[in-house]
């Protein structure tokens, strides 16, 4: 009987560890710089999407990185032809327009975050009202 215990056990350490998170639709206006990024680039990428308000301005900030971030405090996944898109959202009621939730769930295998891959495709106003972006330089 232990025996059994001891290889279920080990069947369970040995799975790979998997973020699960709800599955997603962003407006399509901010998608289409994240596919003009995806063409120019060859490999796939994750990409995290934020929506946060910023002295007043509600701030869309899109960032390209090469594995899946292991924190789950995204609001949500979506999969695009080859890349992920992750979203997080700091006040959901001002940007509900702007993304759909549904009630599927993905799973992917969660990898070392590693800053160093951090590629910066931009910061831009957001139209919280139609989820118009709008390039802009962030100035500290």
């Amino acid at each position: 009987m232990y025996k059994y215990c001891l290889i279920f056990f080990l069947l369970i350490i040995s799975c790979k560890e998997k973020n699960s998170f709800k599955e997603i639709s962003i407006n399509e206006n901010i998608l289409k710089e994240i596919k003009e990024d995806t063409d120019i680039s060859k490999g796939s990428g994750v990409y995290i999407i934020s929506l946060f308000t910023d002295k007043g301005k509600n701030i869309c900030e899109i960032t390209r990185y090469k594995e899946t971030p292991t924190s789950t405090n995204f609001i949500g996944c979506q999969l695009l032809k080859k890349d992920t898109v992750l979203l997080y959202v700091d006040k959901k009621s001002k940007f509900l327009k702007c993304y759909k939730l549904s009630n599927k769930h993905i799973k992917i295998n969660k990898k070392q975050f590693a800053i160093r891959d951090k590629k910066e495709i931009g910061y831009y106003k957001l139209d919280t009202l139609n989820c118009l972006i709008k390039k802009f330089k962030l100035t500290q």
